[in-house]
C-alpha cells in the first residue's frame, strides 16, 4: 500500500464501525459484560470433557510472570457470529491461573493486567499481554459487502466501498479474524502479532478454498506473512 492509499485509509477507518477492548482490569473491559465464575480452564484442543480443568499463566513479553492478572475465557470461534457467555479467574502471585469450562464450547483466552491485554489461543499455556494496537486494518480482495468481526471481541466492522474495514484498540496475541456475510461465516484468518507495532496493516486478503475442508479460508497474498520471520507486524501459518 503506498502513502497515499494509506492516507486514504485512515481518513476512511474514521467513518468506519470499530470494536474498543480496554486492557484495563476493570469487569467491562470487553464490550460485554463478563459472567464469572470461580474455578476455569480447560484443555489444549479448545473443548473440555466434563469436569477437566486447564491451568497457564500470565506473562509479559519479556517473559516475566503477572501476578493478580485478570483472566477471561470467552466461549467463541471462528463458526459463531458473535459473543457467547464468559468464566473469569486471576492470575495467583506466580502468574498462574486455573479455568473450569463447559464442556465441548469452543474458547478464546483473554488476560489484562494495567494497560497491557493480549489473547491466546486455547491450545496455548502462556497468554503473552503487551501494548494493544491502536489501529488493524486490511482488504479483502474483490469484496465489498458483509463485515469482518475477531474471535474474542463484541462488535464488528463493515467492510467499505474498497472492500477496506478497521478495528481500533484491539489487543496482540493470537488474533482469529472471520469475515461475515449473508448472515454467515465465510472465512477465517488466524494469525499472531508480533507485539512490536500499535498500527497493523495486513497485505491484500483473498478468499480460497480450504484444502482440507470443504469450507473457504482468508489468504494473505504476500507469502512472507507465513514464514518464521513474518511480515506487516504479523505471522501466520497455513493449515
Amino acid at each position: 500500500m503506498n502513502a497515499a492509499c494509506f492516507r486514504i485509509l485512515l481518513v476512511q477507518s474514521l467513518l468506519a464501525t470499530f470494536v474498543f477492548c480496554g486492557c484495563g482490569n476493570d469487569k467491562s473491559s470487553n464490550a460485554e459484560s463478563d459472567n464469572y465464575s470461580s474455578n476455569v480452564v480447560a484443555s489444549s484442543s479448545g473443548t473440555m470433557p466434563s469436569g477437566a480443568f486447564y491451568s497457564g499463566i500470565v506473562v509479559n513479553a519479556a517473559g516475566e510472570a503477572l501476578a493478580n492478572a485478570r483472566v477471561v475465557a470467552y466461549y467463541d470461534s471462528k463458526s459463531q457470529l458473535e459473543l457467547g457467555d464468559s468464566v473469569v479467574t486471576e492470575s495467583d502471585e506466580h502468574g498462574n491461573f486455573q479455568l473450569q469450562l463447559d464442556a465441548g464450547n469452543p474458547f478464546v483466552l483473554f488476560a489484562s493486567k494495567g494497560d497491557e491485554c493480549g489473547f491466546a489461543n486455547s491450545d496455548k499455556k502462556n497468554i503473552v499481554v503487551g501494548k494493544r494496537l491502536s489501529m488493524f486494518s486490511a482488504h479483502i480482495f474483490g469484496l465489498f459487502t458483509g463485515y469482518a468481526r475477531i474471535v474474542g471481541l463484541a462488535g464488528k466492522s463493515d467492510l467499505d466501498g474498497d472492500g477496506y474495514f478497521v478495528f481500533y484498540n484491539v489487543p496482540p496475541g493470537d488474533i482469529n479474524l472471520v469475515y461475515v456475510d449473508s448472515g454467515a461465516p465465510q472465512a477465517a484468518l488466524s494469525f499472531e502479532t508480533l507485539f512490536d507495532r500499535e498500527i497493523i496493516v495486513l497485505p491484500e486478503l483473498e478468499i480460497l478454498q480450504d484444502s482440507y475442508s470443504t469450507g473457504k479460508l482468508l489468504n494473505i497474498k504476500k507469502e512472507e506473512c507465513y514464514t518464521e520471520e513474518g511480515c506487516s507486524g504479523i505471522r501466520s501459518h497455513k493449515r
